[in-house]
């Protein structure tokens, strides 16, 4: 048997005869050694890289727990030997200055010289500038309410053509922004999403929202060309991952008109801006990259009563984008998707009745019980607040 040694980095460029006898293979990052794996005989070499990262989670899992409790070299950058494509790393913040600091200092040590850091401010009173002036970053005050305006904003402000968000309730690891960064090696990828995990691993119910309703897509990486790969697509978007991290291409965004304004946190709909740029970026045939090493740790929901209140903005946000489709776009078969999603929430919710019952819930029956209602609501505030811009504008 041989002994192979192999970076994470090379598992994605093994040839068909990359293992003609069976073989003991060690995968490393650098110098780290990060698991051992037995392969068998002529396996193929696409069956041993996703084994090898499936079975990395063990690493992850330990980051997440590391930075909870806060170990500096639990994010320290990584080094390499490679030139990279400078880009604008955009952190969008509402009122949030201990959150900010910590997910800035996060990404600080991970910027190269060439690389620009941009805070943009979406609250009312500026909280977040004494805290970008510390670290040196941009801060750029938008004043109009909400998420999209936001993250439109810090897109244009860019001077690159490379542009990463992370939320600033988000602690990115130390493999983050390289991770997130080297997809675009190939021209035609348009967007990157990352992996997300609870950052707080030491309470029930972060770890619940990873199970029943996680943010982390898997192990493996993914590509999307234009479609999720099911029947669905592309109204499933969910699956390419979440806007607590992801990059796009400057050009990408202003070709699909950025993030659609009536949309998201600090709306009245709560959510839903970046799953609909991700919906029309697929309709639009661009190249999507899932990559779990690009991961961040996110502040889930602490308490039974906080998760209900997010799942109920899903609702709002579900609701709105199903609008979007059915009086813009003229697609009904979204709400053929809403209902099957309800009937799986209402399912959740009578299985934890009992629980609620003996006073050990899991997940909020009433959120989920809500969900149909929540729809119907945020049908209702976007098509009010879709008329409300169009308003203003003219």
């Amino acid at each position: 048997m041989d002994a192979v040694r192999l970076d994470l980095a090379e598992l994605a460029r093994l040839g068909p005869a990359a293992f003609p006898q069976a073989a003991f293979v060690e995968v490393m990052d650098g110098d780290e050694l990060l698991d051992c794996l037995l392969v068998s005989e002529s396996a193929e070499p696409a069956d041993v890289a996703v084994e090898a990262v499936e079975q990395l989670g063990w690493l992850w899992q330990t980051r997440s727990v590391a930075s909870a409790v806060g170990v500096p070299s639990a994010w320290s950058a990584a080094a390499s030997d490679r030139r990279p494509e400078p880009l604008a790393v955009v952190i969008c913040t509402a009122s949030r200055p201990a959150q900010l600091a910590r997910c800035i200092e996060s990404v600080l040590l991970q910027l190269g010289d060439d690389d620009e850091l941009i805070v943009v401010d979406n609250s009312p009173s500026g909280s977040g500038r004494r805290v970008a002036a510390r670290a040196g970053a941009r801060w750029i005050h938008e004043t109009r309410p909400g998420s999209s305006w936001a993250r439109n904003r810090g897109f244009r402000e860019a001077d690159h053509d490379l542009v990463a968000y992370i939320d600033d309730d988000c602690v990115a690891d130390r493999t983050w922004l390289a991770a997130l960064r080297h997809p675009f090696a190939n021209p035609a990828v348009d967007a990157v999403t990352a992996g997300v995990l609870a950052h707080r691993v030491d309470l029930a119910v972060p770890l619940v929202v990873d199970d029943r309703y996680p943010y982390l897509r898997g192990w493996a990486r993914a590509p999307f060309y234009g479609t999720t790969g099911t029947p669905d697509s592309p109204y499933d978007a969910w699956r390419l991952g979440t806007g607590a991290s992801m990059a796009w291409r400057r050009t990408t965004l202003e070709a699909l008109g950025g993030f659609d304004a009536a949309l998201g946190a600090g709306t009245p709909m709560g959510s839903g801006d970046e799953l609909d740029l991700f919906r029309r970026a697929l309709g639009a045939g661009a190249t999507v990259i899932y990559e779990p090493q690009a991961l961040v740790y996110h502040d889930h929901p602490e308490t039974v009563r906080a998760l209900r209140r997010t799942l109920i903005r899903y609702g709002l946000g579900a609701g709105a984008q199903a609008a979007k489709m059915l009086t813009e776009e003229r697609q009904l078969r979204p709400l053929r998707i809403l209902a099957r999603e309800w009937r799986w929430n209402l399912r959740l919710a009578s299985a934890e009745a009992g629980r609620a019952v003996l006073r050990r819930p899991r997940l909020p029956v009433a959120g989920l019980a809500a969900q149909p209602a929540a729809a119907a609501l945020g049908a209702v505030r976007f098509l009010r607040y879709r008329s409300q811009i169009r308003r203003a504008a003219t």
